[in-house]
């Protein structure tokens, strides 16, 4: 009987070591500051932020929401593009549930419950 078992058990925990991580974690954050922003800018241009710091990106448009959300060890500051979305989707003090994604995408849960992807413009460790 402990024949039979043993492939299965190899099998088994070679899959879960060599498994990608289906999921990445969820992580706890401060919404420290939200802008709205409709702007053109081009490569060289930068967005301001409403505490007067400046954020810049790749040349492309932007419209939308900014948000600020402060973490254990880092600020990320990411735009929410939906278009018409003219009311934020989080308030500033606000604890929000949030993870990175691949391809500079963040994800956090908002006011509403629902789970909203932004675009990832800058990350500052602290």
């Amino acid at each position: 009987m402990r024949k039979h078992l043993l492939p299965g058990i190899v099998a088994c925990v070679l899959l879960a070591v060599t498994a990608p991580a289906k999921d990445r974690p969820w992580l706890t954050g401060t919404v420290i500051e939200i802008s709205s922003v409709r702007t053109n800018l081009g490569a060289e241009d930068s967005l301001p932020l409403a505490s007067g710091a400046k954020v810049s990106y790749p040349e492309r448009p932007i419209f939308g929401m900014v948000y600020t959300i402060r973490a254990e060890h880092a600020d990320y500051v990411a735009v929410d593009e939906a278009r018409g979305n003219k009311v934020p989707r989080a308030t500033v003090n606000a604890t929000v549930q949030f993870k990175l994604l691949r391809g500079s995408r963040l994800s956090f849960i908002g006011n509403d419950g629902k789970e909203h992807k932004l675009d990832l413009l800058k990350t500052t460790p602290h």
